[in-house]
């Protein structure tokens, strides 16, 4: 497994310059930076500005969680997208569709499938479903007077290899996985 900075050919990291040299983390740190956050990315407005609102929405989820595979979902399919889409050709054979972003990604039915595969590798899959209709995005739209013009995602789950516990995962592989949580008291 490598980290995101790690994912991304140096075609990538000339596009997006935020994430090669001019790189900081959420709270504008450097790395070298004592407490430089590597899990976070700060996006510049301007490039923020510059994406669709489906785009807009993929980079901040990502900005978050740079550590993570983000499994996005859209409509009936997971899609994966940039860095990710690299993890997906590479480490569960998918591939890559047609055009200047790189992108792929599966049907909802290989949800399981796919996640437990990265999981098992030592990947964390961060999940963001759809919280929102295409009909309720038209309906808050006339409602509320709402602009916005796609349907509302959120983070719905982590998954690691420690947490894989639904049925399916374990009947389909059931190696022992471990979880370990610690606590710091005053």
């Amino acid at each position: 497994m490598t980290d995101a900075s790690e994912r991304f050919s140096t075609r990538e990291a000339e596009k997006f310059p935020f994430l090669g040299r001019e790189r900081r983390d959420a709270k504008r740190r450097r790395p070298g930076d004592v407490d430089y956050d590597p899990r976070t990315l700060y996006l510049p407005a301007e490039f923020a500005k510059s994406l669709t609102g489906g785009q807009r929405q993929w980079w901040e989820f990502k900005s978050k969680h740079m550590d993570k595979v983000l499994f996005f979902k859209m409509g009936k399919f997971y899609e994966l997208f940039e860095m990710d889409a690299h993890v997906g050709a590479k480490e569960l054979d998918l591939q890559y569709m047609k055009g200047e972003q790189p992108h792929c990604g599966f049907p909802e039915k290989n949800f399981s499938l796919n996640v437990e595969k990265l999981a098992r590798k030592g990947y964390r899959v961060l999940v963001a479903e759809q919280t929102e209709t295409p009909e309720q995005l038209e309906l808050r739209h006339k409602e509320k007077g709402s602009k916005d013009k796609v349907v509302k995602r959120e983070i719905c789950a982590v998954i690691t290899k420690g947490t894989l516990t639904e049925g399916e995962f374990l009947s389909a592989n059931p190696d022992a996985s471990y979880l370990m949580a610690l606590t710091e008291s005053r």
